[in-house]
């Protein structure tokens, strides 16, 4: 889903992602795995910067809420671990359900 003003993020997104499907091709046969973690939005000290409020955020996140820095680790983990060996060429995105819900909350646009 596309946000105004983020064409840079949203063409490095896709950069990795294609870049993951074709190591996975080019590297999978010598047991090397690829995998991108796509954290949504972690809440951290930073975010007052960016003038925006943790709860209107949360508000258009399906879950209800900001994600932690922990969670994104647990993650991170699940890929790494047994249960994750059969992963390769993908993303996880791992976002409470922002990257799939409606209006665009840091561009200010409709989604």
């Amino acid at each position: 889903r596309g946000i105004p003003g983020m064409s840079h993020s949203s063409a490095a997104r896709a950069g990795v992602e294609s870049m993951m499907r074709t190591l996975a091709v080019e590297w999978g046969r010598h047991g090397i795995r690829t995998v991108a973690v796509a954290p949504g939005v972690v809440h951290t000290e930073a975010w007052e910067r960016y003038g925006l409020a943790p709860a209107d955020v949360s508000a258009v996140i399906p879950l209800g809420r900001l994600q932690t820095a922990d969670e994104v680790a647990a993650a991170i983990a699940f890929v790494v671990s047994p249960a994750g060996a059969y992963m390769t060429g993908t993303t996880l995105t791992v976002d409470g359900g922002l990257d799939v819900s409606g209006p665009a909350v840091l561009g200010g646009g409709a989604g």
